[in-house]
């Protein structure tokens, strides 16, 4: 049950304000009933100084306090980070970023993370064989990626695929660590996208508290056990050459739920570039251009963390709005052309 905590005394004076208190610890585990605390008034020698009587025994000064509690086990809680995902990735890419995940401690104890578990599915929830998608899986600290908390080096032919950390994670008493998962894509995957997932976040993260070895229940931000999975949210896969990589989505656009589109490309080094919008006559509606110095002209996969897109509006060059239909939009960079269709739809 519950214990004095640090040697407290068990009987107390009240204070000249008429106040006691006791700091007590709590059961290393979860109990299942109600527990009760007691407080005895063992001494009522204060008197009514007006009367010079002792004060009467009522219900609202009676002698025992009875107060019920609850013991809930030490939690851990989880978020998704998302702020890094990638939509679009290159097959060949290494070190690539997929989701990041956030502990944080509440309580006053050390909590370790000792395992976790994620699959790796299709847009429709569809098991992928991961030895045919990655070539490596790692995770890392997601403030500093060159400290490697575990790594696949060879992903197993099934799910699932385990992270067994050693050392494991620490988490310190009110205290967060983030963590990253990154992975390394094989060229000739013929998967079309992909998500990792943890399932189910109760038995596929296994963390403990460190002082009694106890298993720690995996919460949200609300303290509530999470019975949904943890997912990365689906990234795309895109061929590295521009001619492959290059599309806009959403496709088609125009009407008020989709008013934008975005151009997906992916430029193996830092580049200048325009993308030239026509319509099926070869008549210019529309053009933008980005230097190599600017963040849509750096290598990498376009939109992407700290990479940024071109986007058009379905406007031309007057700001007016074009009509309904499809339209060439032809992306040009180092002299090399990529071509894809564009549809408005209003």
């Amino acid at each position: 049950g519950y214990t004095l905590f640090g040697g407290d005394r068990r009987v107390k004076a009240v204070t000249a304000d008429g106040q006691v208190s006791w700091e007590l610890k709590a059961p290393d585990a979860p109990h299942d009933g109600i527990l009760s605390i007691v407080i005895d008034d063992i001494d009522r020698n204060t008197e009514d100084e007006n009367r010079n009587v002792a004060p009467p025994i009522t219900p609202a000064n009676p002698t025992r306090i009875v107060i019920p509690v609850t013991t809930r086990g030490i939690a851990l809680e989880a978020t998704i980070l998302t702020d890094r995902k990638p939509t679009t990735v290159v097959r060949g890419a290494t070190d690539q970023g997929i989701f990041g995940l956030q502990f944080q401690n509440e309580s006053d104890a050390n909590i370790v993370v000792q395992e976790i578990s994620l699959r790796a599915v299709d847009k429709d929830g569809n098991d992928l064989e991961p030895n045919s998608l990655f070539g490596r899986l790692a995770v890392v600290d997601y403030q500093n990626a060159s400290t490697v908390f575990g790594q696949i080096p060879a992903p197993p032919a099934a799910n699932p695929l385990t992270f067994d950390f050693n050392p494991p994670i620490t988490v310190p008493p009110n205290q967060a660590q983030a963590i990253e998962f990154r992975v390394d894509i094989l060229a000739q995957t013929s998967a079309q996208n992909f998500a990792l997932t943890i399932a189910s976040p109760k038995s596929d993260i296994v963390a403990k508290v460190v002082e009694s070895d106890s298993l720690v229940e995996i919460v949200d931000v609300n303290q509530q056990p999470i019975n949904t999975a943890l997912a990365s949210g689906v990234s795309v896969l895109i061929d590295a050459n521009l001619s492959a990589s290059f599309y806009n989505f959403p496709n088609p656009f125009g009407h008020s739920g989709r008013p934008t589109t975005s151009f997906n490309y992916n430029l193996q080094q830092s580049s200048d570039g325009t993308i030239r919008i026509y319509t099926l006559l070869g008549e210019l509606v529309w053009s933008a251009s980005f230097r190599a110095n600017e963040p849509a002209g750096q290598a990498g996969t376009h939109p992407g963390p700290g990479l940024p897109t071109i986007i058009w509006d379905g406007r031309n060059e007057k700001g007016q709005k074009v009509l309904n239909g499809v339209y060439v939009a032809v992306l040009t960079v180092n002299g090399t052309k990529a071509i894809t269709k564009v549809a408005v739809a209003r």
